[in-house]
């Protein structure tokens, strides 16, 4: 059923029922305890179905330009994205835009997150420019919030274009800028910046960009270390440094850290044994 049509039905379905049988008010505060109810334990299909609902109800009790529904459009949106329908996320999010970028400044701090949505529900790998032209928006308009949001919004977005096909590199701009900006507000040795440094790292290593995966990888290993509560993080960074270290020909750096992992790595009888470092075949 064309979803024009489905959300239509929806509404005035909702909207008999709530004449007939109760107060719509009621009705939305129920389904929207629900939502935040499933969406803390992450019971992300049963969140969407009561964000729609709100969403719905939210029309016919705030307005239709109603900042309460623009944000609720989000949600809904948002939700859309998390269960991988970006087709059906993009309406809901235009609309959430359109509403919020009416409002006052002080009311605006969700239209970041708006764009950033709307950069997932339009991402392609193939053809990266309307995702990327999202993303960079939300990027200006967390600038004018402060740096550490800067950082933020330029990470997530970093993590998620790695996370896809990332032929053109476009996911290190965002990685670097987040580093850069964190190194500069909190300081080196902030678990922020040394998780910035940690995922560039990563992203360097995929890329096999050695030298700069070491680099990063180091800076993130020697800041985790100085806090026990980052261990696992620390173990994480260098198990991925020894991959770079071996690729460019550094065997004793690696068995260093091949010793700390083995000394610091909590003992596990049950656990299978996993090479630290494997090297990759060579296919014909």
């Amino acid at each position: 059923m064309n979803k024009l049509i489905k959300a239509a039905l929806l509404t005035a379905a909702l909207i008999l029922a709530s004449s007939c049988y109760g107060d719509p008010r009621a009705e939305f505060d129920t389904e929207y305890s629900q939502y935040v109810t499933y969406t803390d334990s992450q019971q992300w299909q049963l969140a969407l179905e009561s964000a729609e609902k709100a969403y719905v109800l939210g029309k016919v009790i705030f307005g239709e330009k109603s900042i309460n529904t623009g944000n609720l459009a989000l949600n809904y949106g948002r939700l859309l994205n998390i269960l991988d329908l970006p087709k059906e996320a993009k309406p809901a999010l235009l609309a959430a835009r359109k509403i919020l970028e009416n409002s006052s400044q002080t009311e605006r701090a969700n239209l970041i997150d708006v764009y950033f949505e709307l950069g997932i529900a339009t991402y392609d790998p193939e053809h990266t420019r309307p995702g990327l032209a999202h993303f960079r928006k939300a990027v200006k308009l967390s600038a004018s919030e402060n740096d550490l949001a800067r950082a933020r919004i330029n990470l997530s977005i970093g993590l998620y274009v790695a996370a896809r096909l990332d032929r053109q590199g476009n996911a290190e701009a965002f990685l670097g800028s987040a580093y850069l900006t964190y190194l500069d507000t909190v300081g080196p040795t902030d678990v922020r910046t040394s998780l910035a440094s940690f995922q560039l790292g990563r992203y360097s290593l995929a890329k096999r960009n050695y030298k700069k995966a070491k680099k990063h990888l180091q800076l993130s290993v020697d800041a985790f270390e100085e806090n026990p509560e980052n261990r696992k993080l620390e173990l994480m960074a260098r198990a991925f440094i020894i991959e770079a270290l071996e690729a460019l020909g550094e065997s004793e750096a690696a068995t260093e850290h091949c010793r700390a992992i083995g000394i610091k790595a909590p003992l596990d009888q049950t656990a299978k044994y996993v090479p630290l470092y494997k090297k990759p075949p060579i296919y014909p």
